[in-house]
């Protein structure tokens, strides 16, 4: 044990530097893996045929009276606006296409809509 013999002694490794090591070694976090398929999926994020997003604009409510709805973000596929009321944000709006999105549209599909139909 001429290693442990050394600790803390002049010319040896000091103990606060080993406490230290031995800390840092056993605190490290687990990896998060959420985003791990969106960094490894090859290809473009948004599909060639999604609509562009100020095509999607007109479906969200008008203004009206106190009501205001100011366009924040259009991207291909995607639109979103902020809802205020009397100049305070009270909702975020958005609409996307999900022909980029086969599971989200299956997801979808199993709500009833009150009869509305999906827009293509």
């Amino acid at each position: 044990m001429r290693l442990l013999g050394s600790v803390g002694r002049r010319g040896g490794v000091p103990l606060s530097a080993l406490l230290l090591l031995a800390v840092a070694l056993g605190c490290d976090k687990p990896r998060d893996t959420r985003f791990d398929e969106a960094t490894t999926k090859k290809g473009p994020a948004v599909n060639r045929e999604a609509v562009p997003g100020d095509k999607l604009n007109p479906f969200f409510p008008k203004s009206e009276g106190d009501w205001k709805v100011l366009y924040t973000q259009e991207k291909q596929g995607m639109s979103q606006a902020e809802l205020k009321k009397d100049g305070k944000a009270v909702a975020q709006l958005s609409i996307f296409d999900t022909v980029s999105d086969e599971n989200r549209r299956a997801w979808l599909g199993k709500f009833n809509l009150g009869g509305l139909e999906t827009l293509r």
